[in-house]
């Protein structure tokens, strides 16, 4: 039995679709599973569907496709489901009279159903359903809605190594003290730091008080401000939103960091910070037109979804 059968109550109905269910099964530090961790704690009722339940469930069979299993990763999604009292509602699939395509109408029913709010990362199915007035949100926008000061103050997502990693930082650069030598620092580690100098007008990568990166841009207080730092163990590359192309310089040996240390966020930083997110893979550019193109709320850290691929995977191989 995989949980409880619905039953009306007055409290706010979560309507998990199959992605958010699999990554927040699977993915302990995704948005998905901050989103629900957040609307469980405010007491909303976390629901799916038993069709939702059946497109999950074929999620995780395709992960695992030509590999020997040790153990069957759907008791991760039926352990997760008992753990977070996620209740099961019974709906049809196809609706006649439905403007949404015809694979997403079973949400448009269950949401229907029991009146409820759809969590996902379809940016489509998204668009969707607010455009026939149902109430959707993607996890990150349930985190601003529920935490908003957790955003300014921390990093999410795995943590980088020496060896690969990535950062992702959106945000409005404003005030500052007026000084000539005057910095911007909106995040580091210790020996590591990402930071603006206006007096030289140029972005600095130091590692360890070496300047790895400069990067020159004439950076507007108060602009839309886009920043991805990403590296291997032998090269590291800045992206800038608005510039085409990235900043790139070779490394002689991977940088010598310990980011399982404490890092600082926003300590140096006069403006907003929206978003930081941070990943132990490298932010190449098919990744960067994604975080930039997609609607700011909708997957600011679009790792969740191949991560998901990979933990049911691990999951199935180990004992």
């Amino acid at each position: 039995m995989l949980s409880q059968t619905w039953e009306p109550r007055r409290q706010m109905n979560l309507l998990l679709d199959a992605n958010s269910l699999v990554n927040a099964a699977f993915l302990e530090r995704s948005w998905s599973r901050r989103a629900v961790d957040l609307a469980r704690a405010r007491k909303a009722q976390l629901l799916v569907s038993n069709v939702i339940l059946d497109e999950a469930r074929c999620t995780v069979r395709s992960a695992t496709s030509g590999m020997i299993e040790q153990r069957d990763p759907w008791q991760a999604v039926e352990t997760f489901c008992v753990a977070y009292a996620v209740a099961t509602i019974f709906c049809g699939v196809h609706s006649s009279t439905s403007a949404i395509h015809r694979h997403d109408q079973h949400i448009e029913l269950a949401a229907r159903q029991v009146s409820a709010k759809t969590l996902t990362n379809d940016i489509e199915l998204a668009r969707a359903l607010k455009k026939t007035e149902l109430p959707a949100c993607y996890p990150l926008e349930l985190v601003s809605e529920y935490e908003p000061g957790s955003l300014r103050t921390r990093f999410f997502g795995e943590r980088p190594t020496s060896n690969c990693g990535s950062l992702f930082f959106r945000g409005h650069p404003n005030g500052g003290s007026g000084q000539p030598d005057e910095i911007l620092e909106p995040f580091s580690w210790p020996g590591f730091s990402v930071c603006y100098s206006y007096p030289a007008a140029e972005w600095r990568v130091i590692v360890n008080r070496k300047h790895i990166i400069s990067a020159p841009h004439q950076l507007e207080r108060g602009e839309n401000l886009e920043l991805g730092l990403s590296w291997t163990s032998s090269t590291m590359a800045l992206r800038l939103g608005g510039n085409p192309h990235p900043f790139v310089e070779n490394l002689a040996s991977p940088i010598d960091v310990d980011f399982r240390q404490a890092f600082q966020l926003a300590a140096k930083y006069m403006g907003t910070i929206f978003l930081a997110t941070m990943d132990n893979r490298t932010l190449g550019k098919g990744i960067w037109r994604k975080s930039l193109s997609d609607p700011p709320y909708s997957s600011p850290n679009p790792y969740d979804i191949d991560r998901a691929r990979e933990a049911i995977r691990l999951f199935a191989s180990s004992k």
